[in-house]
């Protein structure tokens, strides 16, 4: 039976698959906002989950955007943040 801890963790990794994130500092983004208790569009730690693209690119400030509100809304529907598996 699904849990509720099993439930964000899915989503957490099908945001970061769907996204085609950095698996590694998606995670450590996903964890310091949970320590924090929430998310920061500002910094180099969202930067650092986006695939590898310029600034410049017309499409990086969508993605980041987009990224972002994903790890937004995703916290919103569950009374806490989304989580992730060290796996």
């Amino acid at each position: 039976m699904p849990t509720p801890r099993n439930n964000k963790r899915i989503e957490a990794e099908s945001i970061i698959a769907d996204e085609n994130l950095n698996r590694a500092e998606a995670r450590r983004y996903i964890k310091a906002s949970l320590k924090r208790e929430y998310a920061s569009e500002n910094g180099t730690a969202l930067y650092a989950t986006l695939p590898k693209m310029s600034p410049l690119n017309p499409q990086y400030k969508t993605k980041k955007q987009t990224v972002f509100r994903r790890f937004q809304t995703s916290s919103k529907n569950s009374k806490t943040s989304v989580e992730v598996s060290d796996k």
